[in-house]
């Protein structure tokens, strides 16, 4: 029968095993904001742990950056406060809000991007996060009986395109917009298309 003292001991080896699993996404975390793509050697190298330990838990690089993820927190605090604002201004300042948010963090995102769109080479599935749906069905949900079922569909559809970083990689990398004119073209973009839905055929408001 196990004693207190046998699980007192597994728990402090569980809370080990989590802290050296954190301290090398941490490092990649790290690695990926100075522009570097990391190996597993590298981030088990700047995390002070050995390489043979970082591939117990790390087996490939893809697993690795798969395992970063970038606290949200300042950013839903930030949308929290949105939540009073008209529809249209409120998709504006989503918009802006999470391309900012975006821009500081592309390293990583670019490379989350990356291996879950690349399943040649056997990457492990990567599930996106629908975080962005999320947010724009909280901010167009009092529209939803104001226009048809199809236009609101249709709305909520393309509203994603401004939210991530595929948005920033189409106005920063092929639009050559800086960081300042791309996120305030993206905000006023949404917020426009917001206020202006349904379009009718001319590409005018119906």
């Amino acid at each position: 029968m196990p004693t207190p003292s046998d699980a007192g001991f597994t728990s402090g080896r569980v809370a080990q095993k989590e802290r050296t699993r954190r301290d090398i996404l941490d490092a990649a975390s790290t690695l990926l904001a100075e522009g570097v793509v990391p190996t597993v050697h590298q981030a088990a190298e700047k995390a002070g742990v050995g390489r043979a330990t970082a591939y117990r838990y790390f087996p490939t690089q893809d697993s690795l950056i798969l395992g970063v993820r970038i606290p949200l927190d300042e950013l839903q605090a930030t949308l929290e406060r949105t939540r009073d604002m008209p529809p249209s201004e409120q998709i504006g300042a989503i918009v802006r809000a999470t391309a900012e948010w975006v821009w500081t963090n592309q390293a990583v995102l670019r490379e989350l991007l990356r291996v879950s769109l690349d399943q040649s080479r056997g990457a492990a599935a990567y599930e996106r996060p629908s975080h962005r749906r999320r947010w724009i069905a909280e901010a167009i949900g009092p529209l939803e009986g104001t226009m048809s079922p199809a236009d609101f569909h249709a709305l909520s559809g393309v509203l994603t395109a401004f939210i991530g970083i595929e948005s920033i990689i189409a106005v920063g990398d092929l639009g050559r917009l800086s960081r300042e004119e791309a996120v305030d073209a993206l905000s006023r973009a949404a917020s426009i298309l917001v206020a202006n839905w349904p379009l009718a055929q001319d590409g005018g408001p119906a």
